[in-house]
């Protein structure tokens, strides 16, 4: 397609108008643990990154490697993480815009819905290679019998995009296999000798090279907590909610993570009234998922493409029960345009049913364009992540010359059902009547773990070493290993710490006691120095955070570094 005709001058306004914005957002954007714990990972050796590090990250090498590009010529770790980000973002929007085949209304609005012009855009993560990968192989899928291995080869950059890529692109082939062996001339000898055949065994050995490098260890953190997880909540969220959540709603967001650890029983029994609205939210969603996907079955059965979407969607939706995050939920949006992009392509029937879909379409699309001013207004407002203006604040008061303490994940105490080992979100939600049945079925544990540091990772990039006594990862890696210490692991790294003396400032809330004595404490005091907000920003949602720090009072009397007053 020339995008010089003058039919497409829309297309083009639209086009650089996305680009100006996504630039402009980013550079008010603070860079997050998920971020920056990439780029540290970039700077660690190729061995590791392709033979180590997936066990524990869970993703292809593949962001790793491309950001190794830029880690090497010592390039700025904030424009170093937005380059490729932003460049597979622009090449999948320009796809969109220019080659789908979507009204071209809607083909100037879905750049600027929630995930395009924010969350995948201004968010510096690997999904932007999904999204990309994504369209190119809509482009592709046309002529895929014609022209096997270029189709294949966008599922294979897929499929090293991210784990939900694998999936997806793997549910994909399965449907195209389907479609060979149905052919009226279909023989299986010269399916062997067939370049569709070639290309599929290619996708497959690549997909089995993945999977090896990535299956988790032992030690994984993802997989390796202590206390055991019910999959009833999370697969009603998945095959109902989730769609929901991806076109119109808005349910699931970091905050309401913990709720997937809850039994569903217990999830029934300790919302009271207080948390009425999280449970009408829930069960609202899932019935407005049962109508999503009675809509979106009706479509794809007169369509006769039942197989081509509910393949990948189910396998998607099932994966999704196992391992889900908020910043998933987007994943299936972008699947659910290339998918109708695909369509479009291989049939004429729905070019006319559209008609009965605009009014879902337009409603759709008009919430997430809100989202995505609400999601671009507040990250200009609000700092996404307190690293960069705590490293700032460091850097003027010369305060990397003290030995400072980053603090570690801290679940705070959770109370865990006894036979089941599942996680209770708390006894401030019991009434009185039901303490009593608590009290005997329930036991605390304290969630704590000393080797996750992200704070550390973050605030380590914009200075040219360690600043921190306790980020004593293995071999001084710049990143964290998601890895959970055993008890003597957690002793050994407290040891360490211990050695290197108390800390003269503290940043985040620390648990002194897990490392140090009482005695030794009992001679110090710390006093708050300086408050740091962020915010966790999601659709239209601001979730407020204070990151503290803290400086013992002797090197504060002794210095008098600060004013009073701050």
């Amino acid at each position: 397609m020339n995008i010089m005709k003058r039919n497409n001058t829309f297309e083009i306004i639209c086009f650089f108008i996305f680009c100006i914005v996504v630039i402009f957002v980013s550079i008010f954007h603070e860079p997050w643990f998920d971020e920056f714990q990439a780029w540290g990972i970039s700077k660690d050796s190729i061995f590791n990154i392709l033979f180590v590090i997936p066990h524990y990250e869970g993703h292809p090498p593949l962001w790793h490697l491309i950001l190794k590009l830029f880690s090497s010529i010592k390039i700025h770790p904030e424009i170093g993480i937005r380059i490729p980000n932003i460049l597979f973002m622009f090449s999948a929007v320009w796809l969109l815009i220019f080659k789908s085949p979507f009204h071209k209304l809607i083909r100037l609005l879905l750049p600027f819905t929630y995930f395009f012009i924010y969350q995948y855009s201004v968010v510096n993560r690997p999904y932007s290679i999904f999204c990309f990968a994504m369209f190119l192989s809509a482009v592709f899928y046309k002529e895929r019998d014609k022209y096997p291995f270029r189709f294949i080869l966008a599922l294979i950059l897929l499929c090293m995009s991210c784990a939900y890529g694998m999936v997806i692109a793997v549910g994909i082939v399965i449907v195209w296999f389907f479609e060979i062996i149905k052919e009226d001339n279909f023989h299986i000898k010269s399916f062997f000798l067939d370049k569709r055949f070639k290309s599929i065994l290619l996708i497959f050995f690549v997909c089995l090279f993945l999977t090896i490098i990535m299956i988790p260890y032992k030690d994984t953190y993802a997989v390796s907590s202590s206390i055991a997880h019910d999959y009833k909540l999370k697969f009603l969220y998945s095959f109902f909610i989730l769609p929901c959540d991806a076109l119109f709603y808005n349910f699931l967001d970091i905050k309401r993570m913990d709720l997937f650890n809850l039994d569903l029983s217990e999830f029934l029994k300790i919302f009271n009234k207080a948390n009425w609205g999280i449970l009408s939210s829930f069960w609202s969603g899932c019935f407005l998922g049962i109508i999503v996907n009675v809509v979106l079955f009706i479509i794809f059965k007169k369509l006769n493409k039942l197989l081509l979407f509910y393949v990948p969607y189910l396998m998607f939706l099932a994966f999704s029960v196992v391992y889900i995050g908020p910043h998933h939920i987007g994943l299936l949006t972008i699947y659910i345009v290339t998918i109708f992009w695909c369509v479009l392509q291989d049939s004429q029937i729905l070019k006319k049913e559209m008609n009965v879909l605009y009014i879902g379409i337009a409603i759709c699309i008009a919430i997430q364009v809100y989202w995505g001013i609400c999601a671009i207004s507040n990250e200009i407002k609000y700092d996404y992540w307190a690293s960069r203006t705590i490293a700032n604040y460091i850097k003027q008061n010369n305060l990397d010359r003290y030995k400072i303490m980053s603090n570690w994940y801290y679940g705070g105490v959770v109370y865990v059902n006894k036979k089941t080992k599942r996680l209770y979100l708390g006894k401030r939600l019991l009434s009185d009547s039901e303490y009593a049945h608590f009290i005997n079925n329930f036991e605390q544990k304290r969630i704590e773990y000393l080797n996750m540091q992200s704070d550390a990772v973050c605030i380590n990039q914009y200075f040219d070493k360690n600043i921190f006594l306790n980020f004593s990862n293995e071999n001084n890696k710049p990143y964290i290993l998601l890895k959970k210490l055993s008890d003597d692991e957690n002793n050994k790294l407290g040891e360490e710490w211990r050695r290197q003396g108390v800390p003269e400032i503290a940043i985040g809330n620390i648990n002194l006691n897990r490392i140090y004595d009482a005695q030794t404490l009992s001679k110090y005091q710390y006093i708050p120095l300086k408050n740091f907000s962020f915010h966790n920003l999601w659709k239209d949602k601001v979730n407020g955070n204070i990151r503290r720090i803290y400086i013992r009072k002797d090197i504060y009397d002794r210095d008098f570094l600060f004013d009073k007053k701050d």
